[in-house]
């Protein structure tokens, strides 16, 4: 345990360290995690109406095609 804290540590260290463009870079994408949390957020609360996924069937289409797309991303790397 106490190594993994240890790794956790520096990696850290690590990872905030950088000049402007880094910092740029990192701000740039919490952008986009900030706002995937949000409309995560909204559709946890108020269900799958926001996206139209109010039925049975396309919520089944919505994962089934995100499962194909995930395997064949990943028979592409």
């Amino acid at each position: 345990m106490e190594k993994m804290l240890s790794f956790a540590l520096d990696f850290g260290s690590f990872a905030i360290k950088g000049g402007a463009k880094y910092y740029a870079w990192l701000l740039f994408l919490l952008f986009f995690v900030l706002v995937g949390s949000y409309t995560a957020y909204i559709q946890l609360t108020e269900g799958l109406i926001v996206t139209g996924a109010t039925d049975q069937i396309s919520w089944e289409l919505f994962i089934a095609n995100f499962i194909f797309t995930a395997h064949v991303a990943r028979l592409h790397v």
